[in-house]
């Protein structure tokens, strides 16, 4: 055994109508002299309970172990159903050869796992438990939220949508100490006339619900989903902002399991244009992920960002966003849900054939194409080409974030809109600073 396991055990799970089965298993064991005394069984009902009991056997009850005694459901079904292709099951990673990225075995790409600390394994039962025992409740509460964000789903992308989807959404997801940054987008998206009604906030914290609420967007928050506190994350891969990759996690996973089609942002973009308009010229992609700009491996092929993707509800995207969220135990161990997105994009792209588009930097520029292609970002900035959104990520945190948006003349809030300045601010002050003198909601 590895250094890290605590032993070897059998395990079962039987109710009273295979109780017959597993007696006879044991009997052929006690006939061949071979020791079953590690096995557990799970039980599943308490006729079956007592006989064990009876037998000497080591006994789990179901019920102990699924106090609710419900079966999680989606409202779609689990496994999509394709045809086997060529190459159909097989799972690639990608290495750099030549300049180009080539298929790779992953069980020869040496990237490891482990080990994984138990903390995290225990942090990510709780919250998955926490969510799973009210997601009754979550669904019942966000799904008129939902609708409601829905009836401004853009009329040129709602052409495009699947049969089953019931609108398109915008989602975010942050604290308080986001909150300026949200601002700063809806102000960007006020002055060039784009129509944000369709946002959806996932408030991680009581004041920043609160301050939504004053700025009059639709906004979501449930105990179920956990306690993000207040502050913004200091650095990139910190605590808080691992924490806050759980409410990023299960506000995308979410609204795909109520039927709606989605694009996730962070709160640092800057928009010139409607992005809607790009989706709905591909109604044959499931999913779009904004270019990183990074290219080591652990990235490849898609290089997604997830602080900017689109998904559209489809059976393939739902359990694609579904396994992401049971993986929130490796987003704590390498603190990036970015890693994580890459491994199961990748994964379910070959295995079921989910289909991603990388989309064109260009038209969807990141923090790497600020800092690193000078050429391009000064014709951003001179206003002679305009792409439909900036994202001002590869920062070390917030401090950096904003001083680049200021030196990029893309911060349009005042001095009165600061954030210490927004903490015991009037609605209408939180309502100025969100769409200025002239733009309304």
């Amino acid at each position: 055994m590895g250094a890290a396991s605590k032993g070897a055990v059998l395990l079962m799970c039987i109710n009273w109508g295979n109780l017959d089965l597993m007696l006879n298993f044991l009997r052929s064991a006690c006939q061949r002299d071979i020791d079953v005394r590690n096995l557990v069984v799970f039980a599943a009902d308490d006729k079956v309970e007592a006989a064990l009991k009876a037998v000497g056997v080591h006994i789990i009850l179901e019920k102990e172990a699924f106090p609710s005694g419900k079966q999680l459901h989606h409202n779609r079904p689990l496994f999509a159903k394709i045809a086997d292709g060529p190459g159909a099951g097989h799972v690639y990673r990608y290495v750099a050869e030549g300049g180009a990225w080539a298929p790779l075995s992953r069980y020869e790409s040496g990237y490891t796992l482990g080990p994984m600390p138990e903390k995290h394994r225990v942090r990510a039962r709780e919250l998955l438990a926490t969510l799973m025992s009210q997601i009754d409740a979550v669904r019942g509460e966000l799904a008129p939220i939902l609708a409601e964000a829905a009836e401004h789903t853009p009329a040129a992308y709602a052409r495009t949508m699947g049969d089953t989807s019931r609108g398109a959404v915008l989602v975010m997801a942050i604290n308080w100490g986001n909150f300026d940054l949200l601002l700063n987008f809806l102000r960007s998206a006020c002055d060039r006339r784009v129509d944000v009604r369709n946002l959806v906030v996932f408030a991680g914290d009581d004041r920043v619900y609160g301050a939504l609420k004053d700025v009059g967007v639709l906004t979501f928050r449930h105990e179920a989903l956990g306690e993000f506190g207040e502050a913004a994350a200091r650095v990139y891969g910190d605590r808080t902002f691992s924490t806050m990759m759980w409410l990023k996690m299960t506000s995308a996973y979410l609204v795909n399991d109520l039927g709606y089609d989605l694009l996730f942002q962070d709160a640092d973009l800057y928009w010139w244009r409607d992005p809607w308009a790009y989706f709905a010229a591909r109604p044959d992609v499931e999913t779009f992920w904004m270019d990183d700009g990074a290219r080591t491996v652990r990235f490849a092929p898609a290089f997604p960002n997830t602080g900017y993707y689109a998904v559209r509800a489809t059976d393939r995207t739902a359990k694609f966003l579904g396994e992401v969220l049971m993986l929130y135990e490796f987003v704590l161990l390498r603190s990036s849900q970015q890693v994580v997105v890459t491994e199961v994009l990748a994964e379910h792209h070959a295995r079921y054939g989910l289909t991603f588009k990388q989309l064109p930097w260009w038209n969807f520029p990141s923090g790497k194409h600020f800092h690193h292609n000078k050429a391009f970002f000064s014709t951003v900035l001179d206003g002679s080409y305009e792409p439909y959104c900036f994202h001002m990520c590869w920062t070390s945190g917030k401090v950096d974030k904003l001083k680049f948006l200021k030196q990029a003349k893309l911060w349009l809030l005042e001095p009165a809109c600061d954030l210490k300045a927004l903490a015991d601010a009037a609605p209408e002050v939180r309502r100025r600073c969100a769409y200025g003198d002239e733009c309304k909601q």
